[in-house]
């Protein structure tokens, strides 16, 4: 948008210019702002440090495997693990990691050891995406998972059950 300043004395038109300036940066602030305030679903890096944090926590650790190409995946994240990330009643009962099955990122599981994302996947007998694993700090499952989305409306309740479910095996 181009605003026009009406000729006037220089001063009057530099607070002008400074007042629009000012006001555009508030609103492009704002916009960072809901952006950031939507949560994050950390990409995984270091499962034995998280691993470490679940045990001195007692906490369980919410593995999902997405793909960029999965708009299911984008769903899942945006309605659901999003929203969880910022909430503080999941911050005490649960880690949530994101495994991107497509690109050969490697990362480093629960004993430290150096792996891929098909090669942990596997190990899960994760085949499609998005899949939630529900796991200890030993990386033992301890839910049953959760495989692709469906029932918007009831959906968090599954996920919910199977947290809670991995909680009481740990506690």
């Amino acid at each position: 948008m181009i605003f026009q300043i009406p000729h006037r004395h220089p001063i009057v038109n530099s607070l002008c210019l400074g007042v629009i300036l000012l006001f555009s940066s508030l609103l492009s602030g704002s916009e960072v702002f809901a952006q950031t305030s939507k949560g994050t679903v950390a990409i995984v890096s270091d499962l034995s440090k998280d691993a470490r944090l679940a045990r001195d926590r007692g906490l369980i650790i919410l593995l999902e495997f997405s793909s960029d190409s999965c708009g299911y995946c984008r769903l899942l994240e945006e309605e659901f693990l999003k929203p969880m990330s910022l909430d503080q009643e999941y911050s005490e009962k649960v880690i949530i990691r994101s495994i991107p099955m497509d690109g050969d990122q490697s990362f480093r599981g629960f004993k430290g050891e150096l792996t891929s994302a098909s090669e942990f996947a596997s190990k899960y007998d994760v085949d499609v995406t998005p899949t939630m694993v529900f796991v200890d700090a030993n990386g033992e499952e301890q839910s049953d998972k959760l495989v692709g989305i469906w029932s918007i409306d009831y959906f968090s309740s599954f996920i919910d059950e199977r947290i809670d479910n991995a909680r009481e095996k740990v506690l």
